[in-house]
C-alpha cells in the first residue's frame, strides 16, 4: 500500500501488522506532518459488528485529550477501508528504558506524575486502561512520559462481539501486572490500573518484577495469593517508606489501594521531596536518546531515509513473523523493533481458563504450552488492539498466526508450541465442564442511532479544548479552595486549557505552563472563559490531609492536584460498560443524534487547543525526605517555619522575574461582561478619543474618567465584536459618580448602523429614557430625541457614587437606581435589534466617573409576565393557584397557599437576582442553587429572614437571620446577588446582608414555596449570571477610607503620626521606647523626607523590627477574643512611606494587627511586604504569617500597573476592620481577604535578613473610634 493515499494521508511504509489491521507511517498532506495511520482489515470491515466496535473504540479515544496521552487525530469508519490516525511519536518506550537499567527515584516521582495525571484523566472520562506496563508507557527525547493503548477489551481479533469493556466474566490483561481481581475475572474498575502503575514502580526502582513464575497462569496466581514483596530486599538503598508505598498500591483488596493515580504520585513525591517535579530528568533523557539513536541506526541499515518509527502501542506495534521451527526463539522476518533488544527475548503462549477452579486443575496440563512466566518481559509478538487477544469464553483457544489477514479460527492447531506467543492472559471466571470447539455466538448488535455511521467523510476527533485566561493576577492552589496551599501565582493574561471542575464549579483544574496542574477560581472576576464548557470534566476535590510527614526541610506545596472520580460530560458516549450496568456510571445516555462526530458548542477560539509553551521557572530545591506521615499543609507550614527562613530562600530565588508566556488574548465582550478597569490597559479594545477618556487611579481604585462634550462617545469593546450585538434581551450596569457641573451622563444601547439607539441619561435629581430622532438620528444630538418616559425625582446627587442599572428586554426597558425599580417603560416606536453600547458626557470642564461596568445577558425564564398565562419558561404544581393578575395596567404573579412555582432552567451557580414581591400574609420560602447536593434556602416569616443552608439530606449545616426585614402588602424591589460563598442582599435600595458564608451549595435552580396560611406576589423576575470586580472585596476599605479621612485626627487617642524627627516621640507609642530596633536618620539637604528611620538587620539570625505598644490610645489595639461582634478587634487605617536604599536588594514589611511569636524573635499578623531584588526589579507581597503557617495573597508587580514608575519612598497602606483587610501600594488595590481569623494586635515596621529599610510618616487610624 506504500506510495498510496487515504483520504489526505500518503502512506509511506508499514511499521506493524496484526490480525485486525496494519500500521503505516504516513504524511498527512495539509498540516505537513507525520502521523501513524492503523487502516482496518477488509474481513474485520465487513463484520458489522466489528466495525461498530470499531467506531465506537474510535470516537472513545478520540475524546482522551490530555498532555501526556498520545492523541487520536482522525478516524472515518465508513471508508473502505476504515482507518483511525494517531499521532507519530519519534520515540522508545518505557521497557526500553528498563531494559537498560532501574531508574533513580527521582526521576520515577517525574514521570509517575505525568502518568498518574494522564490515567486519572482517562478515569475520569470513564476508560479503564486495564494494561498498565512499560510496553505502554512512551518516552520522548526529553523524558517525558506518554499513556498509550487504550481500550484493550475493545476489539476481537476473532470477530467475537464485544459491546462492552468485557463480557460477563471476562477480563484481559497482562500477567505480571495483573490486579488481584482482574486474574479472577471479576468486575475490575480504575483501581486495577493503580495495581499496575504499582507494579510498574516496583519494576523501575528495583530493576525486576515483584513476582516471577515459570507460567503465565502461576504468575496470575502469585497476584492473588503470595504476599506483597519487599523492593528493598532487591535494592537495599531504597528508603523503607518505599515499600509501604509498595503495600498499598500492590494491595489485595482495592479498597486498601490508592484510589487514584494522582494519591500514588504525591505518595512518592512527598518521598524524594518536590523538587523532582522540577528537576530535568537526566537519565531518562539520555536513555530516550540512545534508545532513538538505536532505532535510526537500524532503520538506516534497513535502508530507510526517514524519520524512525514509534511505538505506538496497539496502533503500530511490531508484528514479527513466526519462524517455521517455533516460537522459543528469535523470530524470523521481524520488522524493526521497538528497541534493538526486543527482536531477541523469547515469547510466551497464551491461556484461556475457564473458573478459578478450573484454573487450577488444569494448569499442570497446560504446561507444555507455555513458555517463559517470568513476568519481566512484556513485548507482544503477534499483538492486537494494545497488545491483547480476545478469546471465546467458552472456548481454549491458542492465537492464530499473524502473517495473513485470514480471520483466526476457533479449532485449536495440532501443535500448540507452534503458536506464536503473547503477554496477556484471558480468563473466564464462569465455570465450564468441559472445553468446547464451538464459537461464542456473537450478541445482537443493538440499533441505537448514535452508533449508525454516518456519511460524514472524516470525523471530528476532539471538540475545542476549554480555556481560561487569567483577568487579573491570580493564585494556583492544590485543590479547589482557598484552605488549599497555593502552589503557584498566574500573571495576568496568561492562557491556560481547563482539564476539570470542582463539583460545585467554582474552581477550574487548569494545566499550568510546566506540565504539572493546579485550581483556580472559575469566578469571570477573575478568568475570561472560551471553548466548550460542556466538555469540562467534573473532579473530586483532593483531600487536603494526606498521610505523610515530611522533615523541617522546607519544601515548597506540591504543584499538581489529585482527583478522584470520573465525570459526567454532555457528549453522548459510547463507552461500553465493563458489566451489565450493576454499578451506575457517569456516562449520559446517549442521544438519538445518528453521527459519529462529537458534538461541540461552537467558540471564539481559533484553533482547538491553545497550549502555552513551558517555561522553566525557578525553584526552592529542598533536601530529600523519607518520612511519610505528613499533610500537605504541614509541608508548607515546614517551608515557612519562620520569617527570616522565608524571607532568606525567597530572596535567593527570586534573582530574576520568571519568564511567563505571552498567549493569544481572548476577545473582549463575551457574557457576562465585567470590567472593573483594574487590569492593564482595559479599555484596549474600547473606541474612544483619549483627550475625553481616561483610566485613572484615585484612593486605591482604578476608574473611567470622562472629561469632554456629547461628540465624544466611547465605544463599549468598538473595536471587537461583543455578544451583547446579538442579544435582544440585556442587562447594563455601572457604577457612576457626577462631579458637580459635569453635565450629567449618557449610557446609549442598542445603537445601530442605522443610527437607532436607546439612551439613559442621568443628572442631579433627573433620569430620562429617550430614544434617537426618528427621521434624522444624530446620537450627538440629544436636542432633537424623543423622551420615551422621565422620573424627576430620582435621588441623584453630585459628587456621591450611585449605581444604575438598564433591563433591556426587547420593547421593554427597566431602571434601577441603587438597588430600587426606578422606571418601567416601553418603546412603542419601530423595534430596534441589538447593537453597540455607547457612554457619553457633556462637560468639558467637569468630569463623570464609571467603575464596575458589567454587560449580561438575562436568563431566558427573566419576564415580566405581561401574557394571560404563566410563560412557558416557568412551572408550578399547582395552576389554579398559580395566577398572572392585573392591578394598574401592570400583570404579576399571584400565589396562594401551598404552591411550588420555579423558572425551567439550568443550574447556576454565580448570579444576581432581581425581582418586585409582595407579601400579602404569611411568607414564602425562596431556594436558590437548589440540587440533589441541597440548597440554600431563604425563609421569610412573621416580618424577618433565615438563611440556611440544607445538604443533601435536608439537615440544616447553618443558619443566619435578618430581623425586620420585610414589609407586608406594599412591592419591595429584592436583589440577591451569589457570587462564590459570597450573599448580598438589597431591599428596596438598602443593603440588608452582606457576608462571606461558611458553605453554600454548588450550583443549582431556583425555587419559591409557600405553605399554609402564606399569599404571596412576584413581577420583574431578572436573573443574570454575574461575578465580582477585581476589588469587590476591598470596597469596604474605600468606605472605610472616606469617613476615617473627614473626621478629626485625634492623637495620643484614636490616631497616631509619627515623622521620626525625634527619638523622644518613641516614648509614646513604641515597645522598647527609644531601644526599640531602628536609628532616626536626619538629611537636611533632600528635598522631602529628611527625617526618617532606617532599620538595618545585618545578623541575618532572627527578625528585625519595632512594635507599636498595644495600650496606646482609647482602645485602638484589641485582642480580638470577640469572633461574633468583632468588639475587641484591631480595626486601623495605617499608611507608611518605605524604601530601600542604595539600590541594594532587600525586603521592608509593614504589619497590622501583629504580636509577637511564643520566643520574641519573630512576628505574627498580616503583611505588606516590598521586596528588590537582584536585578533591581521590586515586587510586593501580601500575606499573613504565624509561626506554623504562610498565606499569600497576593506576590508580584502591582495588578494593572505592572509598568508604573514607582517613587523613591513608596506608599504602603494596610485597612482592616472586623474579619476584612484590604491592601494598597502607591495607592493601587493590591490584595483583600474577608474572613481572616487574626483579630488582635497592633502595627509593626521591619526588614528581611540582611536588609536596610527607611520609613517615614507612619499615619495609624482607628477606624471604629471608641467614645466618638
Amino acid at each position: 500500500m506504500n506510495n498510496q493515499r487515504i483520504g489526505q494521508y500518503e502512506i509511506i511504509e508499514e511499521i506493524g501488522r496484526g490480525g485486525m489491521a496494519t500500521v503505516y507511517r504516513a504524511k498527512q498532506l495539509n498540516a505537513d506532518r507525520f502521523v501513524a495511520i492503523k487502516v482496518i482489515h477488509n474481513n474485520i470491515a465487513a463484520d458489522k459488528s466489528a466495525l461498530e466496535r470499531f467506531i465506537r473504540e474510535a470516537r472513545l479515544v478520540a475524546r482522551l485529550e490530555h498532555p501526556y496521552i498520545i492523541p487520536v487525530y482522525d478516524y472515518d469508519g465508513v471508508h473502505n477501508p476504515p482507518y483511525i490516525v494517531m499521532r507519530f511519536l519519534e520515540s522508545g518506550t518505557l521497557k526500553d528504558v528498563l531494559d537498560r537499567g532501574a531508574i533513580p527515584l527521582n526521576e520515577i516521582a517525574h514521570m509517575m506524575r505525568q502518568i498518574a495525571s494522564a490515567l486519572d484523566y482517562a478515569h475520569r472520562q470513564g476508560v479503564i486502561h486495564r494494561d498498565i506496563k512499560p510496553s505502554n508507557i512512551m518516552i520522548d527525547a526529553e523524558g517525558n512520559a506518554y499513556l498509550t493503548d487504550f481500550g484493550i477489551a475493545r476489539f476481537s481479533e476473532s470477530g467475537n462481539d464485544m459491546t462492552g469493556l468485557t463480557h460477563t466474566g471476562l477480563t484481559v490483561g497482562t500477567p505480571g501486572y495483573m490486579a488481584p481481581e482482574q486474574g479472577l475475572g471479576q468486575k475490575v474498575d480504575e483501581r486495577a490500573d493503580i495495581y499496575a502503575l504499582g507494579v510498574m514502580l516496583f519494576q523501575m526502582a528495583t530493576g525486576t518484577m515483584p513476582y516471577s513464575a515459570e507460567t503465565p497462569m502461576a504468575l496470575v496466581l502469585k497476584h492473588i495469593q503470595a504476599p506483597i514483596p519487599s523492593a528493598r530486599s532487591i535494592k537495599p538503598d531504597l528508603p523503607p517508606e518505599f515499600d509501604t508505598i509498595i503495600r498499598k498500591a500492590m494491595a489485595k483488596d482495592p479498597a486498601d489501594r490508592y484510589q487514584t493515580g494522582r494519591e500514588l504520585s504525591d505518595a512518592i513525591t512527598q518521598l524524594v521531596g518536590i523538587s523532582a517535579l522540577t528537576e530535568q530528568p537526566t537519565m531518562l533523557k539520555t536513555m530516550a536518546l540512545n534508545i532513538i539513536d538505536d532505532l535510526r541506526r537500524i532503520r538506516e541499515e534497513r535502508g530507510s531515509q526517514t524519520n524512525i518509527t514509534p511505538v505506538m502501542g496497539g496502533f503500530g506495534k511490531q508484528i514479527p513473523t513466526p519462524p517455521s521451527g517455533g516460537y522459543l526463539g528469535q523470530p524470523s522476518g521481524t520488522p524493526y523493533p521497538s528497541s534493538p533488544m526486543s527482536a531477541t527475548r523469547p515469547s510466551r503462549a497464551p491461556l484461556i481458563i475457564g473458573g478459578v477452579v478450573v484454573l487450577l486443575l488444569i494448569i499442570g496440563a497446560m504446561v507444555v504450552i507455555i513458555g517463559g512466566g517470568n513476568g519481566a518481559t512484556d513485548n507482544p509478538i503477534a499483538t492486537i488492539g494494545g497488545g491483547v487477544v480476545i478469546l471465546p469464553s467458552d472456548t481454549v483457544t491458542t492465537a492464530h498466526s499473524d502473517d495473513n489477514d485470514e480471520t483466526p479460527s476457533n479449532t485449536p492447531p495440532s501443535n500448540p508450541s507452534n503458536t506464536p506467543n503473547n503477554d496477556v492472559i484471558v480468563v473466564n471466571s464462569s465455570p465450564t465442564a468441559t472445553t468446547t470447539m464451538t464459537p461464542t455466538p456473537t450478541d445482537t448488535p443493538t440499533t441505537t442511532p448514535s452508533n449508525t455511521p454516518t456519511s460524514t467523510a472524516t470525523n471530528t476527533a476532539t471538540p475545542p479544548t476549554p480555556i481560561v485566561q487569567v483577568r487579573t493576577d491570580l493564585t494556583v492552589r492544590l485543590g479547589p479552595g482557598t484552605n488549599y496551599p497555593v502552589v503557584a501565582n498566574l500573571p495576568t493574561g496568561i492562557t491556560l486549557d481547563i482539564i476539570g471542575v470542582s463539583q460545585d464549579g467554582r474552581w477550574y483544574q487548569v494545566l499550568l505552563p510546566d506540565g504539572s496542574d493546579g485550581w483556580v477560581s472559575s469566578s469571570r472576576s477573575f478568568v475570561n472563559l472560551a471553548g466548550n464548557v460542556n466538555d469540562i470534566a467534573v473532579v473530586d476535590a483532593p483531600t487536603n490531609t494526606p498521610s505523610f510527614t515530611p522533615t523541617n526541610t522546607p519544601t515548597p506545596t506540591p504543584t499538581d492536584t489529585p482527583t478522584f472520580t470520573p465525570s459526567p460530560t454532555n457528549t453522548p458516549s459510547n463507552t461500553p460498560t465493563a458489566t451489565p450496568t450493576d454499578t451506575p456510571t457517569n456516562t449520559p445516555t446517549p442521544t438519538n443524534t445518528p453521527s459519529n462526530t462529537p458534538t461541540a458548542t461552537p467558540t471564539d477560539t481559533p484553533t482547538n487547543t491553545l497550549t502555552p509553551t513551558a517555561t522553566e521557572t525557578p525553584t526552592i530545591t529542598p533536601s530529600p525526605t523519607s518520612a511519610l506521615d505528613v499533610t500537605l499543609t504541614q509541608i508548607a507550614r515546614d517551608f515557612f517555619a519562620t520569617q527570616t527562613e522565608f524571607y532568606t530562600t525567597r530572596v535567593a530565588v527570586m534573582v530574576s522575574p520568571t519568564p511567563t508566556v505571552t498567549p493569544t488574548p481572548a476577545p473582549q465582550g463575551g457574557l457576562p461582561f465585567i470590567v472593573d478597569f483594574e487590569t492593564t490597559n482595559p479599555i484596549a479594545e474600547w473606541d474612544y478619543d483619549p483627550a475625553t477618556w481616561q483610566v485613572v487611579n484615585e484612593d486605591g481604585q482604578k476608574l473611567l474618567i470622562g472629561r469632554g462634550r456629547i461628540t465624544s462617545p466611547m465605544v463599549v469593546v468598538g473595536k471587537g465584536r461583543p455578544d451583547w450585538l446579538r442579544e435582544d434581551n440585556f442587562v447594563i450596569s455601572t457604577d457612576f459618580k457626577l462631579e458637580s457641573g459635569s453635565g450629567g451622563a449618557r449610557i446609549v444601547f442598542r445603537y445601530n448602523e442605522n443610527g437607532g439607539y436607546q439612551v439613559v441619561e442621568l443628572f442631579p435629581g433627573l433620569v430620562i429614557l429617550r430614544r434617537n430622532n426618528l427621521s434624522n438620528p444624530n446620537v450627538t444630538n440629544r436636542d432633537n430625541e424623543v423622551i420615551i418616559q422621565q422620573v424627576g425625582s430620582a435621588p441623584i446627587a453630585n459628587d456621591t457614587w450611585h449605581n444604575v442599572t438598564i433591563w433591556a428586554d426587547n420593547r421593554l426597558i427597566y431602571v434601577y437606581l441603587d438597588g430600587r425599580l426606578l422606571m418601567r417603560a416601553e418603546d412603542t416606536n419601530t423595534p430596534l435589534s441589538a447593537g453597540q453600547i455607547l457612554l457619553q458626557v457633556n462637560a468639558s470642564n467637569r468630569s463623570v466617573r464609571f467603575d464596575n461596568f458589567t454587560v449580561q445577558k438575562a436568563e431566558p425564564f427573566s419576564s415580566h409576565f405581561e401574557g394571560a398565562t404563566l410563560p412557558s419558561t416557568w412551572q408550578t404544581n399547582n395552576s389554579l393557584k398559580t395566577l398572572i393578575t392585573t392591578e394598574s395596567n401592570n400583570n404579576f404573579v399571584q400565589v396562594d397557599n401551598n404552591v411550588e412555582v420555579k423558572p425551567i432552567m439550568s443550574p447556576i451557580a454565580d448570579f444576581t437576582l432581581r425581582a418586585r414581591v409582595w407579601s400579602t400574609n404569611g411568607g414564602y420560602k425562596l431556594y436558590l442553587r437548589e440540587s440533589s447536593a441541597g440548597a440554600l434556602v431563604f425563609d421569610l416569616n412573621a416580618g424577618n429572614l433565615n438563611i440556611s443552608h440544607f445538604d443533601s439530606n435536608g439537615s440544616v449545616i447553618w443558619t443566619r437571620r435578618v430581623d425586620n426585614f420585610y414589609t407586608r402588602n406594599v412591592w419591595q424591589a429584592l436583589e440577591i446577588t451569589l457570587i462564590g460563598d459570597k450573599l448580598k442582599i438589597v431591599l428596596e435600595g438598602r443593603t440588608r446582608f452582606e457576608d462571606t458564608l461558611q458553605s453554600t451549595p454548588p450550583a443549582g435552580t431556583i425555587r419559591i414555596v409557600t405553605g399554609n396560611p402564606d399569599y404571596m406576589r412576584f413581577d420583574d423576575f431578572l436573573v443574570t449570571q454575574t461575578a465580582a470586580s477585581a476589588n469587590a472585596e476591598a470596597q469596604f476599605a474605600f468606605a472605610l477610607q472616606a469617613q476615617v479621612l473627614a473626621r478629626n485626627f485625634r492623637q495620643f487617642r484614636s490616631d497616631i503620626e509619627e515623622d521620626f524627627s525625634t527619638p523622644l516621640n518613641a516614648r509614646y507609642w513604641w515597645v522598647g521606647n527609644q531601644q526599640a530596633a531602628g536609628d532616626y536618620i536626619q538629611d537636611p539637604a533632600s528635598p522631602t523626607n529628611q527625617t526618617f528611620l532606617r532599620i538595618n538587620d545585618s545578623s541575618g539570625d532572627s527578625l528585625t523590627f519595632r512594635l507599636i505598644r498595644d495600650d496606646y490610645g482609647v482602645q485602638m489595639f484589641g485582642t480580638g477574643s470577640d469572633r461574633r461582634t468583632y468588639t475587641d478587634s484591631t480595626d486601623l487605617y495605617v499608611t507608611v512611606l518605605a524604601r530601600i536604599p542604595n539600590n541594594q536588594p532587600g525586603l521592608v514589611s509593614l504589619g497590622v494587627r501583629v504580636t509577637t511569636t511564643i520566643t520574641g524573635q519573630s512576628l505574627e499578623g498580616y503583611f505588606l511586604d516590598m521586596r528588590k531584588n537582584d536585578n533591581g526589579t521590586v515586587d510586593f507581597i501580601a500575606r499573613y504569617t504565624t509561626a506554623t503557617e504562610q498565606v499569600i495573597y497576593h506576590e508580584g508587580k502591582i495588578p494593572g500597573a505592572e509598568d508604573a514608575q514607582l517613587p523613591i519612598w513608596v506608599p504602603l497602606k494596610i485597612i482592616v476592620h472586623d474579619d476584612k483587610i484590604a491592601f494598597f501600594v502607591n495607592d493601587y488595590f493590591i490584595a483583600a481577604q474577608d474572613n481572616i481569623t487574626k483579630l488582635g494586635g497592633t502595627v509593626s515596621l521591619s526588614v528581611g535578613d540582611e536588609s536596610t529599610g527607611d520609613f517615614d510618616t507612619l499615619v495609624i487610624r482607628d477606624t471604629s473610634p471608641h467614645g466618638e
